[in-house]
């Protein structure tokens, strides 16, 4: 279910992001586990995503017999050392998590609170330093326990992207996003998780090519790079995205169709289900 939150209403000088949050466990279904963050150019790999949320549910529950509070995404450190998830990235709560949130914001002594998340964008302007409703979001969490949690793959690559395939998989992402990563972004195809989950920056034109190569079962693999990239468009790639070209496109098509595609099966959607 896909909510979009009434801004007018929920602005409250500084937690925009949170309260539509928890806005959405009243509208959702009790029974949703997870609710995932992203923005109108923040592209899905929803196989990917359903695979990793099965995991993760299925861990927590082998370790505690129940859901945990989980905060996944793609972990960046602001200058003070506040860790908090790429919003661009897109990031995912679990319902206990959110659950937290939700009674900690009704206590005016916490960092979840109306007044105290004002305070708090009111005293980052006035230092220049980053008041996005993510870092609030991460703040409000952290003082709840509730940290950013390891979303690598087990060979050191990462899940969730801030920028496009390929700016991801060509080392064109900006100079801000190696200054705030956690950790170092590693170059080439092994930036990006054969598992990958999302991608930032996936403007019209981009998400077109990228869904066609992922979610159709022609393998493309008997192409030419000058086939593949007659299902390129020529626009909608918008002024962040990477369109590939004869001359870049070798890397991208390589990491999409042979090592992303393979492990992104049909999901069996009736042992499985986002919630």
């Amino acid at each position: 279910k896909v909510l979009q939150p009434d801004y007018h209403v929920l602005d409250y000088g500084g937690g925009v992001l949170l309260n539509a949050l928890i806005e959405s466990l009243d509208r959702c279904p009790e029974d949703t586990l997870w609710f995932v963050k992203g923005d109108t150019n923040t592209f899905f790999v929803v196989r990917s995503l359903f695979r990793y949320l099965e995991s993760m549910e299925q861990i927590s529950i082998a370790k505690t017999s129940m859901l945990m509070p989980m905060f996944l995404g793609r972990p960046l450190t602001d200058p003070h050392g506040t860790i908090f998830n790429s919003g661009g990235a897109g990031y995912i709560l679990s319902r206990p998590a959110l659950l937290l949130a939700a009674d900690a914001q009704k206590d005016t002594r916490k960092d979840c609170s109306v007044d105290l998340m004002k305070q708090f964008r009111k005293k980052q302007k006035s230092k220049a330093a980053l008041t996005g409703d993510d870092l609030i979001v991460a703040r409000c969490l952290s003082s709840l326990g509730v940290v950013p949690m390891e979303t690598r793959d087990q060979t050191g690559a990462d899940r969730f992207h801030a920028f496009d395939p390929g700016a991801m998989v060509l080392n064109r992402a900006h100079s801000w996003y190696h200054d705030y990563s956690k950790y170092k972004i590693q170059p080439g195809l092994s930036c990006c998780s054969a598992g990958s989950i999302s991608f930032h920056y996936v403007e019209e034109g981009a998400a077109k090519y990228i869904d066609t190569f992922l979610d159709n079962q022609t393998s493309f693999l008997e192409l030419s790079n000058k086939e593949l990239l007659e299902y390129v468009p020529t626009k909608g790639f918008g002024g962040f995205g990477t369109r590939p070209s004869a001359g870049n496109c070798e890397e991208i098509f390589k990491f999409l169709l042979r090592k992303m595609k393979p492990g992104i099966l049909p999901p069996n959607i009736d042992s499985f289900s986002l919630k």
